[in-house]
């Protein structure tokens, strides 16, 4: 296996399902860019994801989504075998996707249907960003004003390097689907608990429908949520 960037791999498959790519981008989680315009913390993560996977056996999950826009196979890659039930002590201990997240090397980026494990990953991310891991190290010790492509959002799509906004190409309202609240139609944010503050989030100026209920309108109820 080689590593392309902090969140995309080139495997060679040794078994189980054919993969529709050899090349596979994790799902759920967004590193800063070190190919074109090298982001903050980009090569930080990319060698992580170097040093945890090149050359080593992996297990890939696939959640819905056989690949992404780029043909990409889109997976959660496991450095144990997963079990059929994983628990969050599983995702947090084995996914490396999960370990992207508590380490501050990545931040969450979610694509319905992929949602899976959206709420764990969010979850992760706070608790990384709370102990000021990683690019979460970076924003605070620059006073909030690092780069917002790296530690304010995710992506427009996975490896753009800037924030993600609703607009013609975010996906179609989801409703509840996956557990996304229909609240926020145009992109996939869960139902509390927990509640979600724009720090805790991918999307940048997305529609907002009452109630609203992680507050993320803000003061001046606009109905624009996480304005930018």
């Amino acid at each position: 296996m080689d590593v392309i960037d902090g969140d995309t791999l080139e495997v060679e498959p040794l078994g189980g399902a054919p993969l529709p790519s050899t090349r596979v981008r994790l799902i759920g989680v967004n590193t800063p860019e070190v190919h074109g315009e090298v982001e903050p913390y980009g090569p930080h993560a990319a060698r992580f994801t170097r040093r945890h996977l090149a050359g080593r056996v992996v297990w890939l999950e696939k959640d819905v989504s056989e690949t992404d826009r780029y043909g990409r196979a889109l997976r959660y890659v496991w450095l144990v075998e997963p079990p059929e039930r994983p628990t969050p002590a599983h995702v947090r201990e084995g996914m490396f996707n999960a370990i992207l997240l508590l380490e501050g090397s990545a931040q969450v980026v979610t694509y319905p249907p992929d949602v899976r494990y959206a709420d764990l990953f969010v979850r992760f991310q706070r608790e990384a960003r709370e102990a000021e891991r990683g690019l979460w190290g970076l924003r605070a010790a620059s006073g909030g004003r690092y780069g917002a492509g790296a530690a304010d959002g995710g992506s427009s799509q996975p490896g753009s390097g800037a924030i993600r906004t609703a607009g013609a190409r975010d996906p179609a309202p989801v409703g509840r689907r996956g557990g996304c609240d229909p609240a926020y139609p145009d992109v996939c944010i869960p139902s509390p608990p927990p509640d979600l503050d724009c720090g805790d989030i991918p999307y940048r100026d997305f529609r907002v429908l009452p109630p609203d209920p992680h507050r993320l309108d803000g003061w001046d109820r606009d109905g624009v949520g996480c304005e930018r």
